[in-house]
């Protein structure tokens, strides 16, 4: 059984249909065009909620591993410093060596003991000077992951000339003869032993900061690529929807126009 549809003059069921049509290939080239613009599929909650909720996690993840990676950094900028401080005690306490050994020389007066304390002290006092800014020792905490427990703890132990087991030449142990000079030579040996194994245990994070800071920008990467899948537009795909939504806008406003001109009919039938 056909329908058959009567001739209607306030309702224009064709025209309703074109601007229906016209609004929503409006609405997708408005879409299409945001995004094309911007570059990113998703401009608000209402393009992909869940989507949205993605990307914003993503986001918080990369910035924050970017930043665990510049503290990673200065932090091994911070060590860097403390490795410089200690190979100058270490250059130093080698010559403070080297004056000892030629102090147990057995040709040395006591001019020679003189001249040899007076660089003696002078160099005590140097690794003083270096040791000051550590001689009390400290803790730092370096955040190093997005994460709240992504912290990595280093300790400064104390340093002094006296930690390192060393007096001036002038102390109770005075350095005024052969023999005091002989004796002398293994604290010095004990004390470069412990520059370089504190040398050593700096060195060691370092390293290890190297290694996170590889993984900081692995991670880093994996996030904002994982980002880029969700919240970047298709620029294929939404160039190719742009199209098709400008056609159908310029079809729905020619057939709205047409829609308008069928009621030329009743007029002409009203008019006789």
């Amino acid at each position: 059984m056909e329908t058959i549809l009567a001739l209607s003059l306030v309702t224009n069921i064709g025209a309703n249909a074109a601007v229906k049509a016209a609004s929503l290939a409006a609405r997708n080239t408005d879409t299409a065009m945001a995004r094309l613009g911007s570059g990113t599929r998703i401009g608000a909650a209402r393009d992909d909620a869940a989507g949205l909720g993605t990307a914003s996690r993503l986001m918080s993840e990369a910035r924050g591993l970017d930043q665990a990676l510049r503290n990673a950094s200065h932090a091994q900028t911070a060590m860097g410093e403390l490795v410089g401080k200690y190979a100058d005690m270490g250059d130093t306490l080698q010559r403070l060596r080297e004056i000892t050994v030629q102090g147990a020389n057995g040709t040395n007066a006591s001019t020679e003991f003189t001249y040899l304390n007076k660089e003696y002290d002078e160099l005590l006092e140097h690794i003083e000077a270096i040791a000051t800014p550590i001689s009390s020792g400290f803790t730092l905490n370096f955040q190093i992951g997005a994460s709240a427990d992504d912290t990595f703890e280093f300790t400064i132990a104390k340093i002094s000339v006296s930690d390192l087991g060393l007096q001036p030449s002038a102390s109770a142990e005075g350095l005024s003869s052969t023999d005091a000079y002989t004796g002398h030579i293994s604290k010095l040996d004990s004390a470069l032993a412990t520059v370089v194994e504190r040398q050593a245990i700096i060195g060691a994070h370092i390293n290890r900061l190297d290694y996170r800071m590889g993984h900081l920008a692995t991670s880093s990467q994996s996030a904002k690529e994982s980002l880029g899948r969700i919240q970047d537009a298709d620029y294929a795909v939404e160039t190719t929807n742009l199209a098709k939504a400008q056609i159908l806008q310029q079809s729905a406003t020619s057939m709205l126009a047409q829609a308008n001109m069928s009621k030329d009919v009743i007029l002409s039938l009203v008019q006789g």
